[in-house]
């Protein structure tokens, strides 16, 4: 048997030919499997066309399993023609309900009622969830900077830990919002701000994206690292009570099996609006951060979110009960 990668459907035909059974390896969670079957490959026949009409309609799109969903939720590949494999392509549709079965990056405490949803409407697709799968490299703490010696002098669940992955940034704009939010919370942060460019001045780029005075005022709460940072580490520390993320998969997954801590979630791109959906309104173990007209969290917003993340007893009970 192979094995394919979910963004590997071009060796589907090679792989038939040679008649090998075939596996997809899902990476991405049974949320996004779920939107992408129930808009491109739905039992009813509806085309995606039918389905956007049906979702402007009625305001929010139901995908079983799953609670609703606004149309600006659902990734762009599900729902742009001009991607032929994930928006109603043939392929996309011969990729999955082909193969002998789909290994989920997920687990069944999880993701139960996804999984089941999707069994339900696609028996003859056999699921198998063998997550959470956390890359290695998140689990080395031999550069664990100062950041251990630090929240090593915090309370217990006091620190919000921030970071926004390895390849997601936000505009100037928003880093100042956030800033002036956690300055006003009188909450302990620690900031995972890479550097862009690993050449570039760091004291400068801190003092072009920052609002002036900021981490004099905050030194004796925040710490702000400028570069990678041991995440598993600082999960797993007992000082971190929130944890502020864009709601990639790989983050909200080693969160909730790590630290058992709230989400505080800013989603960006791609499935990331339906994670943070799911974490929000199924899993009840997060808050949103929700953005203005002009797309810009302001302060005062962020600062609401960070305080009920922080000092919610019922998010932390249950976000602990499902690590437990």
């Amino acid at each position: 048997a192979v094995v394919v990668d979910l963004l590997l459907p071009w060796t589907t035909s090679v792989i038939d030919e040679l008649r090998i059974p075939r596996y997809v390896l899902y990476t991405a969670a049974a949320s996004h499997l779920a939107i992408g079957l129930h808009l491109n490959a739905n039992k009813e026949g509806k085309s995606l066309e039918t389905l956007a009409m049906e979702a402007e309609k009625e305001g929010v799109i139901r995908v079983p399993g799953l609670p609703p969903l606004k149309w600006n939720e659902v990734s762009k590949e599900h729902k742009d023609k001009s991607d032929t494999f994930f928006a109603g392509g043939e392929s996309y549709r011969r990729f999955l309900l082909g193969c002998k079965g789909i290994l989920l990056n997920t687990c069944y405490e999880l993701e139960g009622k996804v999984i089941d949803a999707v069994r339900a409407v696609y028996p003859e697709i056999k699921l198998f969830p063998v997550g959470p799968l956390i890359p290695e490299h998140l689990l080395d703490h031999s550069r664990d900077l100062q950041c251990e010696a630090w929240l090593n002098k915090q309370e217990k669940s006091s620190v919000l830990y921030i970071s926004f992955g390895s390849w997601i940034g936000i505009v100037e704009k928003q880093m100042s919002e956030l800033a002036l939010a956690l300055e006003s919370s009188k909450k302990a942060f620690l900031w995972v701000l890479p550097v862009p460019d690993p050449g570039a001045d760091t004291e400068k780029f801190l003092a072009c994206v920052l609002p002036k005075g900021f981490q004099e005022r905050t030194s004796e709460r925040g710490l702000i690292i400028p570069e990678w940072a041991p995440q598993h580490l600082i999960l797993s520390h007992p000082a971190v009570g929130g944890f502020l993320t864009h709601c990639g998969w790989n983050s909200v997954t080693e969160s909730i099996s790590v630290a058992g801590v709230p989400l505080l979630c800013w989603p960006f791109v791609a499935d990331q609006p339906a994670i943070c959906r799911f974490v929000v309104d199924g899993l009840r173990i997060g808050v949103d951060i929700r953005e203005n007209r002009e797309g810009i969290a302001e302060s005062g917003e962020i600062e609401r979110a960070v305080r009920q993340v922080m000092e919610s007893d019922d998010l932390r009970e249950r976000a602990r009960s499902l690590k437990n």
